[in-house]
């Protein structure tokens, strides 16, 4: 009789094993997509950096020539 008690409790702490098992894996699923997540909204970050430094380095390259064009002006004395 002993023995098929010992088995009963056995099942059900390896059942209970299993249900941790299966949470944990869930959790790890949900920690994936926040980290996919997080990564596309980085991807999408560098890409609108990027624009905004090309821009603004359109227009130093448009004032820096402004200001040798106005410097290269004959005074008027």
């Amino acid at each position: 009789m002993g023995k098929k008690d010992a088995q009963k409790s056995n099942l059900s702490v390896d059942q209970y094993r299993k249900n941790i098992g299966k949470q944990d894996y869930k959790k790890s699923k949900k920690d994936l997509h926040r980290s996919k997540r997080e990564a596309d909204r980085r991807k999408t970050n560098t890409v609108f950096r990027d624009s905004m430094l090309v821009l603004l380095a359109l227009c130093a390259v448009m004032c820096l020539v402004y200001m040798f064009f106005y410097l290269q002006m004959p005074s008027e004395s």
